[in-house]
């Protein structure tokens, strides 16, 4: 302290200690974890969403497709959906409701290969073709 310095001006070198730094640190790498995770968990969503959307319009022109043909005809049948969408494939399954004349249950599956879980969807639904 110089000669004639008021005591009330004199202060302690400002900055932060060791302990707040480690702490505000702690601090971040929480934070910056829990942003990684929902980024993480954003993505899975949004390709789950873009399954579904393509699933879901592959699905209905396969049952318009179904739904132009003059005969409905009980059975299986699986394929794919061309160049257009090489991950996808469908199966259908088309049953007879013995109780009532030219009513059919179709059960429609779209599935995503090439994916370690393998995304499916699962269609069910009626057809009715009156009988001539």
């Amino acid at each position: 302290m110089k000669p004639g310095t008021p005591a009330h001006f004199i202060t302690k070198s400002q900055g932060f200690t060791l302990l707040e730094v480690v702490i505000s640190l702690g601090i971040m790498a929480i934070a910056l974890t829990a942003v990684f995770q929902l980024q993480a968990s954003n993505l899975t969503i949004q390709d789950e969403a873009r399954f579904l959307t393509a699933a879901s319009q592959l699905a209905q022109s396969k049952l318009a497709e179904m739904e132009t043909n003059d005969q409905i005809i009980e059975g299986r049948d699986q394929g794919d959906f061309g160049e257009e969408f090489p991950d996808f494939t469908f199966k259908t399954e088309i049953n007879a409701i013995l109780d009532l004349p030219g009513l059919y249950k179709v059960l429609l599956t779209i599935t995503r290969t090439g994916e370690e879980t393998g995304s499916r969807l699962l269609l069910q639904t009626y057809l009715y073709r009156p009988e001539k």
